[in-house]
């Protein structure tokens, strides 16, 4: 084989292959022209209707999540109410107790004392408050105070 032979075939392939790139292209060009035309009615219909089925959802979605943020808002209001409410019980029944402690004879104070310590003695026990009350003698809202009142004063 010689070498002018073998230029002459690869300059043959070379013409092959851009004559069917230039066919392919034609076509291709044909079919896109065709489509060019647009969408049909009924697709277009539909997507109209989605699209405002999308709009009716989004904006009852954005009604919904108003009215929730509402909600949230009257009852974080609700909760710094009761909140307020609880440490202002909290301080009079405080002041209350150092009223009560200042009222009472020191004898009576030592024995209070006492019984403060065994209350707290006893729940670190793991009785329940039933059963402090039952042993001491108390009423379970007295536990119940020493043990807040014992609480709050471990508070940093």
């Amino acid at each position: 084989m010689s070498v002018n032979l073998l230029l002459f075939s690869l300059l043959l392939a070379d013409v092959i292959l851009c004559l069917a790139i230039i066919i392919l292209i034609v076509i291709v060009n044909r079919e896109v022209k065709k489509r060019r035309g647009g969408l049909d009615e009924n697709s277009l219909m539909e997507f109209r209707n989605l699209l405002g089925e999308s709009q009716v959802s989004t904006n009852h979605l954005l009604e919904v999540m108003n009215e929730s943020r509402k909600a949230l808002k009257e009852i974080a209001y609700i909760l710094d109410e009761k909140e307020g409410k609880l440490r202002t019980l909290v301080e009079e029944s405080r002041i209350e107790y150092k009223k009560l402690l200042a009222a009472v004879p020191r004898a009576d104070k030592d024995n209070l004392d006492n019984r403060y310590e065994q209350v707290i003695s006893l729940v670190k026990q793991g009785l329940s408050r039933k059963e402090i009350s039952q042993r001491l003698e108390l009423t379970e809202g007295e536990i119940d105070l020493i043990i807040d009142l014992d609480s709050t004063r471990h508070k940093p």
